[in-house]
C-alpha cells in the first residue's frame, strides 16, 4: 500500500526534567556540605559497612578511603567496645537520639580516642543509612588517664 500518513507519539518531560534539574541541585548541595565540613563525616550501613567518608573523617583516622569503603566498623576495629556500638545503634534506631553521643574510637595507628558523636538515620539506595558526623575531642586516653 500506500503511505498515506505518520503516527507521532510524543511526551511532555518539561516536569520529568524540572525534578531532574532539583535533584541535581540537591546533590550538588550535599556534595559541596559532605566533603568541605569542618567535622569528619561517615555514612555508614545499620550494620557498620562504611559507604562514604569526607575528606576530614580520613585527617582524623588516618585511613584513605580504599582502606575504609566496603569494609565494617568491626573490620578496621574501628569502635573500643563493638557492645558500645550495639548501645548506641539502638539508642539511635530506637530512641531518635540525635546529638552528643560521646564514644571511643580507634584510628589506623592503633592510638585511641574520644569522640562525640551526632547522627541521623537517612534512606539511601532503599537502606537505612547512619549519617554518623563525629567531632574528635583531641584527647588521647592517657591524657584522660593521666589528668
Amino acid at each position: 500500500g500506500i503511505i498515506e500518513g505518520v503516527v507521532l507519539i510524543f511526551r511532555d518531560e518539561t516536569e520529568n526534567r524540572r525534578k531532574k534539574k532539583l535533584l541535581q541541585e540537591s546533590e550538588k548541595k550535599f556534595s559541596t556540605i559532605f566533603h568541605s565540613s569542618p567535622e569528619g563525616i561517615m555514612i555508614t550501613s545499620l550494620t557498620g559497612e562504611f559507604i562514604d567518608v569526607n575528606e576530614k573523617f580520613l585527617e582524623m583516622t588516618g585511613y584513605n578511603k580504599n582502606d575504609i569503603i566496603g569494609k565494617t566498623t568491626s573490620q578496621l576495629n574501628f569502635w573500643k567496645n563493638i557492645d558500645e556500638r550495639k548501645k548506641i545503634i539502638d539508642k539511635i534506631v530506637n530512641e531518635q537520639i540525635k546529638h552528643s553521643l560521646e564514644f571511643e574510637f580507634i584510628v589506623k595507628s592503633g592510638e585511641l580516642r574520644d569522640g562525640y558523636l551526632s547522627t541521623e538515620l537517612i534512606e539511601l539506595r532503599k537502606e537505612q543509612l547512619r549519617a554518623e558526623k563525629e567531632q574528635e575531642i583531641v584527647k588521647k586516653v592517657e591524657d584522660k588517664i593521666n589528668g
